[in-house]
């Protein structure tokens, strides 16, 4: 017996039904992710945490063997290097007092500046940021956990800025 399909119509009704159903469970996620204690500093409150010297963030390895390397300068200006090339960068505002709350929080020089593996790990991501005085060095599956939310703006900032 032949099955008789649905009317394109049909399909399409449900596609956007879910997708609209699916839009509306992650508006309600991230409402309830974000509250006044939470936010590290408001984007117009002067008080929030600032860059007071040049930082540099470095990541390498992978199976991709990716090198990527970015340095900032306290006003969010610096230059990005990648397997592509060198280009100027600057950051916006609100992600500049970010990388400054994260760096902050992430008390660099209160860490073992080799935060490695003791054995290498294969394919691993290899980190560095330097920042004042202090230099760390680690990998995945190695990273201190305070210092977790630093890479983790620090790689949202050199992919949004174009690291291939």
């Amino acid at each position: 017996m032949l099955r008789r399909l649905p009317d394109s119509r049909v399909v399409f009704a449900r596609m956007r039904t879910g997708a609209l159903i699916a839009g509306l469970v992650a508006m309600l996620a991230l409402a309830g992710c974000g509250g006044e204690d939470e936010s590290p500093a408001d984007p117009g409150d002067p008080g929030g945490a600032q860059l007071t010297g040049p930082l540099t963030y470095s990541r390498g390895g992978g199976i991709g063997g990716r090198m990527d390397k970015l340095t900032l300068q306290p006003d969010g200006s610096g230059t990005l290097t990648t397997k592509t090339g060198e280009r100027r960068v600057k950051l916006e505002s609100h992600e500049l007092m970010r990388l400054a709350d994260d760096v902050e929080r992430a008390d660099l020089p209160g860490l073992p500046e080799d935060s490695t593996a003791d054995r290498p790990q294969p394919d691993a991501l290899g980190y560095r940021v330097s920042y004042g005085d202090a230099t760390v060095t680690t990998e995945s599956g190695q990273i201190p956990e305070r210092m977790a939310p630093l890479l983790a703006t620090l790689d949202g900032i050199v992919d949004r800025l174009g690291a291939k």
